[in-house]
C-alpha cells in the first residue's frame, strides 16, 4: 500500500519474533487463530486504516466537531470510517464468539489499531469509550442482544438514553429506517450497536421486549 502509517516489517518482528503471539494459539481460547490468521487482521486493519481514516486526518483537525446544544456534529468521514472498522469485525475483535467477536488476542487487537490511530488519531478515540462501556456491560453480566452481529440490519439492540443522549454521534438514516421498527420507540431510542459515545456519562434503558427482525423478518 502506498503510504506511510506503521512499518509492517516492524510490527511482524514485534509479535510475531519478540513476543511470539502464535504460541497462544495453544490455548483453547485462540485455539482456532494462527499465524495467518492474526496477518489476515492486521492486512485488514492496515487497508480500513488507509482507505478511510487517512484520507479525512487534515479536514478531521480543521473542522471541529460542533455541540448545538441537544446533538453532536462530526464531519461524516467520521462515520463511514468507523462503519468499515465495525463491519470488518475488528471493533469487537477481542471479544467472544459468541458476542460477535473473533477472540483475537489483546496484543494482536492492539497493533490492528495501531493502524488506525497512525492514520488518524482525532478520529480514532470516539468509539473507544463505546467499547469500554460494552467491557462493563458485558463484565457486570448485562448482555445487549445483537442478532445481526453489529451490522444495522436490526433492532434487538435498542436502548433509551435516558441521559447523556444529545452527545451521542448522530444516527444514520438505515438507523432510523431501523428504530422506527422498534419495540417502544421513544425521541430519545438509539442502537446501540451505532451510537459512538464520547467523555459524558450516560443513563440507558433497555427496553422490556426487542423485535429480532434478523431472525423474525417481521
Amino acid at each position: 500500500m502506498d503510504h506511510k502509517l506503521i512499518s509492517r516489517r516492524d510490527i511482524e518482528f514485534l509479535l510475531f519474533e519478540w513476543l511470539d503471539v502464535v504460541s497462544l494459539c495453544d490455548r483453547p481460547r485462540y485455539a482456532d487463530h494462527s499465524r495467518e490468521t492474526y496477518a489476515g487482521a492486521l492486512d485488514t486493519a492496515e487497508r480500513i486504516a488507509a482507505e478511510h481514516f487517512l484520507p479525512h486526518r487534515r479536514k478531521s483537525d480543521v473542522v471541529e466537531p460542533e455541540f448545538d446544544g441537544e446533538r453532536v456534529h462530526l464531519i461524516p468521514e467520521v462515520q463511514a470510517a468507523w462503519n468499515a472498522f465495525a463491519e470488518s469485525g475488528l471493533l469487537a475483535a477481542e471479544q467472544d464468539y459468541d458476542y460477535g467477536g473473533m477472540q483475537l488476542p489483546s496484543v494482536v487487537d492492539k497493533a490492528c489499531f495501531a493502524y488506525v490511530l497512525a492514520a488518524n488519531v482525532g478520529s480514532a478515540g470516539y468509539p473507544l469509550l463505546t467499547a469500554a462501556n460494552a467491557n462493563l456491560l458485558l463484565a457486570h453480566g448485562i448482555e445487549i442482544e445483537h442478532a445481526c452481529e453489529k451490522s444495522c440490519a436490526c433492532t434487538t439492540c435498542h436502548v433509551i438514553v435516558r441521559e447523556g443522549f444529545g452527545t451521542l454521534t448522530p444516527s444514520t438514516e438505515d438507523e432510523d429506517d431501523l428504530l422506527d421498527r422498534a419495540w417502544g420507540l421513544t425521541p430519545l431510542s438509539r442502537l446501540s450497536c451505532q451510537a459512538i459515545v464520547d467523555a459524558a456519562p450516560l443513563v440507558i434503558e433497555i427496553p422490556r421486549y426487542t423485535i429480532n427482525y434478523a431472525k423474525e423478518k417481521h
